[in-house]
């Protein structure tokens, strides 16, 4: 079992994207084990992301046997994101649950 995680090519210019719409971003993928790569925070919600590589084929975007244990095991949210247009996304998910809880 490896002691660390790796990261994907585009990890910084995902950390990079969330940083440029408000968002702060922890990365966890030091964690390894299954663990998401990153938290995400904004107005007060966090999301656990995993960040794949989009410019990669499908098949070598699949989850780990051990990200899919902890993608099946955790009862909060976690988000994919492999884009800058899945970031985009997720900022507005964030968003859409802060004006509801918010209302």
């Amino acid at each position: 079992m490896r002691k660390f995680g790796r990261v994907d090519a585009n990890h910084a210019e995902i950390a990079d994207a969330f940083r440029e719409c408000g968002c702060t971003f922890l990365s966890m993928s030091a964690l390894g084990g299954g663990a998401p790569d990153a938290l995400i925070g904004w107005g007060g919600l966090c999301i656990p992301v995993e960040i794949k590589d989009g410019r990669k084929p499908p098949s070598a975007r699949k989850l780990t046997p051990a990200q899919e244990e902890f993608r099946d095991s955790w009862t909060g949210g976690l988000r994919l994101v492999d884009s800058i247009d899945s970031v985009l996304e997720t900022v507005s998910l964030l968003k859409k649950w802060h004006a509801k809880l918010s209302a």
